[in-house]
C-alpha cells in the first residue's frame, strides 16, 4: 500500500451542482478534430432536458429548464478551498496551517 506524501482531500458541498461552477463554458471540440458545431447555444436563457439526454426528446420528462450560468457563492466556496490547499501544500513559502481549513472539524 503507498501513502500518500500529503494528505487527501475530497470537497462534497451538499446541494452544490457541478455546472454551477463555471461562468464560461467550450463552444465546440478543440479544432484539432475538424470542423465542429457548437456544443450548446451559449446565449439561450433555457434549455430543454432532451439537450443533455437525447433519449427523453418528444416526452413527459422533456421539460424546458431555465439556465443558470453559474453560482457566485458555490464559486466563492471552490476558491477558498483551493486556495486553502496550494496554500498549506505549494510553493517554497507553503504553511501546513492553512490545511486546518479542509478538515471536516473545523466549521
Amino acid at each position: 500500500m503507498k501513502t500518500a506524501k500529503h494528505p487527501n482531500y475530497v470537497l462534497h458541498v451538499y446541494g452544490a451542482n457541478h455546472e454551477y461552477f463555471n461562468t464560461e463554458w467550450q463552444y465546440a471540440i478543440p479544432t484539432c478534430f475538424g470542423d465542429q458545431d457548437p456544443l450548446w447555444d451559449v446565449n439561450a436563457t433555457t434549455f430543454k432536458v432532451s439537450d443533455l439526454f437525447p433519449q427523453y426528446l418528444n416526452t413527459s420528462l422533456d421539460f424546458t429548464l431555465p439556465k443558470t450560468n453559474g453560482s457566485e457563492s458555490q464559486r466563492r466556496t471552490a476558491i477558498f478551498a483551493l486556495s486553502s490547499f496550494f496554500r498549506a501544500y505549494v510553493g517554497a513559502d507553503a504553511d501546513t496551517a492553512f490545511a486546518s481549513f479542509l478538515e471536516p472539524s473545523t466549521p
